[in-house]
C-alpha cells in the first residue's frame, strides 16, 4: 500500500507542475495576444480598427479563461480525484456569468454566478473535508454558516452584490464542510 500512496504523490506531483506550466503560459499568452490584436486592428490588417477592442478583449480573455479552467478542474483533482474535477467548470462558469452581469449590470447573471461560485465552494469544501484526516468540531462550523446566510440575505435584500457573494459563499463553503463532516461520520 506504501508503493501506491508513494507512486500516487509521483503522479500528482507531474501533474501538478505540468498543468501549472500550462496555466502560466496561457496567461502570460493573454495580454500577448490581446496587445498583437490591438497592433492588427490598428492597422487594419484582418479587419476593421472599429472592432479592435472586443478582438483584442477576447483574444486576451480566452487564455486567461482557459488557463482559470485548468487550475479549476486541476486542483479538484488534487484535492478528490476525477469524481469532483468537473465542479472545476461550475467555478469557472460562475465566475464568467458574475462577470457578464457585472459587465452588463444584468442581476440575472450576477445571481447565476453568485450560485453557481457558492455550489463550487461547497463541493471544493465538502472533498477536502472528506478526504481530511481529522474531521472539525460541527457546531461553530454550523454557526458560520448560519451567519454567512444571515449576510447572504442581506446582501440579496439589499442589492448589494459583493456583500451577497460574500455572504453566500461564507454559507456554502462550511455547509460542504458539515456534509464532509455527516458523510465521514456515516461510513
Amino acid at each position: 500500500m506504501t508503493s501506491t500512496k508513494a507512486e500516487r504523490r509521483k503522479q500528482l506531483a507531474d501533474f501538478e507542475k505540468r498543468a501549472t506550466r500550462i496555466a502560466v503560459g496561457l496567461v502570460i499568452a493573454g495580454p500577448v495576444l490581446g496587445i498583437a490584436a490591438i497592433f492588427v486592428g490598428a492597422a487594419e490588417i484582418l479587419f476593421p480598427y472599429e472592432y479592435t477592442v472586443p478582438i483584442a478583449l477576447t483574444a486576451m480573455l480566452a487564455p486567461i479563461g482557459l488557463a482559470l479552467l485548468i487550475g479549476a478542474v486541476g486542483g479538484l483533482y488534487l484535492i478528490g480525484g476525477w469524481k469532483v474535477a468537473p465542479f472545476g467548470v461550475v467555478f469557472v462558469a460562475g465566475f464568467a456569468a458574475l462577470v457578464l452581469g457585472i459587465a452588463t449590470a444584468d442581476s440575472f447573471w450576477r445571481q447565476v454566478g453568485v450560485g453557481l461560485l457558492a455550489f463550487s465552494g461547497l463541493v471544493i469544501f465538502l472533498a477536502g473535508t472528506a478526504s481530511a484526516k481529522t474531521l472539525p468540531n460541527p457546531w461553530p462550523v454550523a454557526g458560520v454558516a448560519a451567519a454567512g446566510g444571515v449576510v447572504a440575505i442581506i446582501g440579496l435584500l439589499t442589492g448589494l452584490w459583493p456583500l451577497h457573494l460574500f455572504g453566500a459563499m461564507a454559507a456554502a463553503c462550511p455547509l460542504g464542510m458539515l456534509i464532509g463532516v455527516w458523510w465521514s461520520r456515516r461510513s
